[in-house]
């Protein structure tokens, strides 16, 4: 209590009267300011992370439709040299074909000695040229048909990959949905403080008006 009120006293308005401990209302007006800056510093990450999830986010799905494109393509490609080597294949055989009737008939010149050895030997070659080319062809049918399908399956995964990446919109909004929830705590917080401030404040209580002390 003032000392200078007393009983038959004049006091003027706007004097101190008393003074309630203010220990606990200043603990907890600290305990509010602390939680306003925790809350308005989650606000402010929120508020940074929308543009940084939204640029992430799509950034992603885009990549991950470039990639399902480029391996569709990729089937597209494998399918056209797997055409080329089976047409390759065909062409191949049909020439092993013939070097095979030749090298048999000119073993049946050879065998009456109506041409020499080198003749026949000449047309023999060709002829083991011939089905060695028909071989690689088969193994170049082979591994492309084995390409189609890890290209298909490539394009299985940068389609699972791009139905994860649509998640995008979602992701954007649940940032914002965040960055508005934390915008609320802060402002909240605010309230808070503020509550405190004025707690705080009661505890000083001053005359309301110039006068005389009545009863102490």
């Amino acid at each position: 209590i003032n000392p200078k009120v007393e009983n038959n006293q004049l006091v003027k308005a706007g004097a101190l009267l008393l003074e309630l401990d203010p220990r606990d209302y200043q603990a907890e007006l600290e305990h509010a300011r602390a939680n306003l800056d925790a809350a308005s510093a989650e606000a402010r990450s929120a508020q940074v992370n929308v543009p940084i999830i939204n640029a992430n986010a799509f950034g992603q799905l885009r990549s991950a439709e470039a990639a399902k494109a480029q391996a569709e393509a990729g089937v597209d490609t494998e399918q056209a040299n797997l055409l080329a080597a089976r047409h390759k294949l065909q062409r191949d055989q049909a020439m092993a074909e013939r070097a095979e009737r030749d090298r048999v008939r000119y073993q049946a010149l050879v065998e009456r000695r109506e041409i020499s050895r080198s003749e026949y030997d000449f047309r023999a070659t060709d002829a083991i040229a011939a089905q060695q080319a028909v071989e690689a062809d088969r193994a170049a049918v082979t591994a492309s048909e084995q390409r189609i399908i890890e290209a298909q399956s490539l394009v299985r995964q940068r389609q699972a990959q791009m139905e994860a990446a649509r998640t995008a919109p979602q992701q954007v909004t649940d940032a914002r949905a965040k960055s508005a929830s934390a915008l609320g705590q802060t402002e909240r917080a605010r309230a808070d403080l503020h509550t405190a401030q004025l707690n705080l404040e009661y505890t000083k209580i001053y005359a309301p008006v110039s006068g005389i002390i009545g009863r102490k």
